[in-house]
């Protein structure tokens, strides 16, 4: 069964297309680096893959803005939270973590 001039086209198109949208698929330099670069957290099974908690975030390690940002899911309650949490972690970094919970708590 030969080809017919429409086959070709769609096929062109088709691998035009698969073409165009694996740039977007591919990463840059810095975003791979980036990306292999982070640190897991607390060692559990998919823990990325987990809504963000605060005790687990914040108070069993300590978290990045972003790590807030994940507990709060917005970032009026995350710019809100996370100057008055570094101020308690500077006060009690070397003390029990309910210390810390209450603090930020009453900040």
């Amino acid at each position: 069964m030969p080809l017919t001039p429409g086959d070709l086209l769609s096929g062109s198109m088709l691998i035009l297309l698969l073409v165009a949208s694996s740039s977007e698929l591919s990463l840059s330099p810095e975003e791979a680096s980036q990306f292999l670069r982070r640190h897991r957290r607390a060692y559990q099974v998919f823990e990325e893959t987990k809504q963000g908690h605060l005790e687990r975030e914040c108070v069993e390690e300590r978290c990045t803005k972003e790590e807030a940002r994940e507990v709060f899911e917005n970032d009026p309650e995350t710019d809100y939270f996370y100057p008055k949490y570094l101020v308690c972690v500077d006060k009690f970094a070397d003390k029990k973590k309910e210390d810390l919970v209450t603090c930020v708590h009453s900040e």
